[in-house]
């Protein structure tokens, strides 16, 4: 006899062998004990869930001569038929390549005929979604009124492709993912029953990467027992039939993108693309890991979350806390979309090892998500930094006075710490100042609309459409100095993102009143000292060409 596949040999026979869908097992067992049998029942789930199987089991139970508790007898003349006789009474259609109206019209004509033995003809069309609206159509009339001796199952992945018209003629049933845990248990089951050498390792490593599919958990066993044949199999084994690499390996290249250690990064994933590792699948892994990193950050009790060893899941708690979350979702995102562009891509291992180098481009463990993020981390590092790192510069001769003689009448309501400190006016001659300023426009008169713009600060933030400097705008001191109109920021990140749009603010401090008044965006060390902190600017320039901040 030629070899059957283990996912064929394994597949279950009665109710009660269905794993992981005992909603629906339940269901269907107390119809037949009841006789509450309905026409029609649309199956739905993901691939390898059961519902194929378990429209077979329920097809020979409803014809079951004496069904013990809704289940198959298993010793009636029905139960013993072969599966060959099985086919003048359950019939199987593939609606992938039997989609078209006219076979809708050949099953149409043949539901009229009485089975040959058993109480009813049962029509299991899989994929049905792949049907055509016409066939769909064709087939609404005899669906919702069958002749009495005929049961339809519906089977599908897509659900939301079924028309509502053939929807609500149909009992629905979901068919849930299988978890690990009922997975590793049968197949551990199975395994004995074949007499074959598992770890339990090994099969609980199989049941996560069937993500819930127990034909896509039996098929890897299969390929497992195929390759080392008379071997234990163990889930060193398991990653070598797979492509995957160990579990320390996704640690490994882990701690590299904390470190920011781009070369070691490129090593790891040489070695993996060099021992003939699938790197596609490889990203998925990382991808996963990466989530369950960040549910180890996010959630303190992760047992019931996880299905993974109690050492590994140790592992896991630890390295969560050696960063914080934002970083953990910005892995989280490039690699959810690294491995979205790799089901297209040729050459897997570039885009991997791109995907590496730009998070290590990035602030590491701090690296933020979005632009406020980015923004805070920019603050953090310009905080870090004192006046005494900076050279002192020499003394400046320039005479300043400050003087308040903006009448109080004029201003608007503010912060009377703001107007005191505001206000710093420029003691040149008074010819100079008349001829700076538009005819008619006195320097006393000046100063009183530069009053009113700095009392009134946030107001004046507020007037600009774009929403960046709004924000921006709002975190700076306004000071009027020999003339120029400075805008203090505290933090190097404020600054880089204020200083592009100087001519726009300019503009609005000339529709406000204060003609031609010439403006800069400085930090707070640079107007105080009267210096310039270059070497904050220079040690940043890497960090604003990564975080593209213009």
């Amino acid at each position: 006899m030629s070899y059957s596949a283990l996912y064929r040999r394994m597949r279950p026979r009665i109710f009660s062998e269905v794993r992981g869908q005992d909603h629906i097992v339940k269901t269907l067992a107390g119809q037949i004990k009841s006789g509450r049998i309905s026409h029609a029942y649309l199956f739905c789930g993901t691939r390898g869930t059961g519902k194929t199987t378990t429209a077979k089991i329920f097809a020979k139970a409803v014809n079951c001569l004496n069904p013990s508790d809704g289940d198959l007898c298993g010793c009636c003349d029905f139960c013993s038929l072969p599966p060959e006789d099985l086919s003048a009474v359950v019939f199987e259609i593939d609606a992938a390549s039997n989609n078209g109206v006219d076979n809708i019209r050949d099953l149409r004509e043949e539901v009229y005929y009485l089975p040959p033995y058993g109480k009813y003809k049962v029509y299991i069309i899989d994929e049905v979604h792949m049907l055509s609206a016409g066939a769909f159509n064709a087939l609404l009339k005899t669906l919702e009124e069958p002749p009495e001796h005929v049961i339809f199952i519906l089977a599908t992945t897509e659900p939301q492709k079924i028309p509502q018209t053939v929807h609500s003629r149909c009992q629905r049933f979901d068919f849930r993912r299988i978890s690990v845990k009922e997975i590793a248990s049968t197949l551990g089951d199975y395994m004995k029953k074949d007499n074959s050498l598992v770890t339990g390792s090994a099969l609980g490593y199989i049941a996560r990467v069937a993500d819930g599919s127990m034909r896509d958990a039996l098929s890897l066993l299969d390929r497992c027992l195929s390759f080392f044949s008379g071997e234990e199999i163990t889930e060193q084994k398991v990653r070598e039939v797979l492509g995957a690499t160990d579990s320390s390996g996704l640690f490994e290249l882990t701690d590299a993108l904390y470190a920011r250690d781009s070369e070691r990064c490129l090593e790891l994933i040489a070695a993996a693309s060099s021992s003939g590792r699938d790197l596609a699948f490889f990203a998925e892994e990382m991808l996963n890991h990466f989530r369950n990193l960040t549910i180890a950050a996010s959630v303190n009790n992760t047992a019931e979350i996880f299905d993974v060893s109690e050492d590994e899941m140790s592992d896991i708690t630890a390295q969560a806390k050696r960063t914080d979350i934002s970083a953990l979702m910005n892995y989280v995102a490039t690699f959810s979309d690294l491995v979205s562009r790799m089901k297209y891509a040729a050459n897997h291992r570039i885009l991997l090892e791109i995907a590496c180098i730009r998070l290590c481009l990035t602030l590491g463990a701090g690296a933020p998500v979005d632009l406020l993020e980015r923004v805070t981390a920019l603050e953090q590092k310009s905080a870090n930094y004192t006046a005494a790192d900076e050279p002192q510069p020499k003394a400046r001769a320039a005479k300043t006075t400050v003087k308040n003689d903006v009448p109080a009448a004029d201003i608007k309501p503010a912060d009377a710490t703001l107007l005191r400190n505001a206000e710093t006016v420029n003691t040149r001659e008074p010819e100079k100042a008349e001829a700076e300023n538009p005819v008619g426009k006195s320097p006393d008169d000046l100063r009183r609309r530069i009053g009113n713009i700095i009392a009134n600060w946030q107001g004046f933030a507020k007037s600009f459409s774009n929403i960046k400097v709004q924000l921006f705008l709002k975190k700076t001191e306004p000071k009027y100095v020999d003339g120029t109109f400075n805008i203090i920021c505290d933090a190097i990140g404020i600054l880089d993102v204020i200083k592009p749009y100087e001519q726009e603010i300019q503009k609005a401090l000339t529709e406000n009143g204060a003609y031609d008044i010439p403006i800069r965006c400085l930090l707070r060390q640079e107007f105080e000292s009267g210096g310039i902190i270059g070497s904050v600017k220079n040690d940043l320039s890497d960090v604003k060409k990564a975080f593209d901040i213009k």
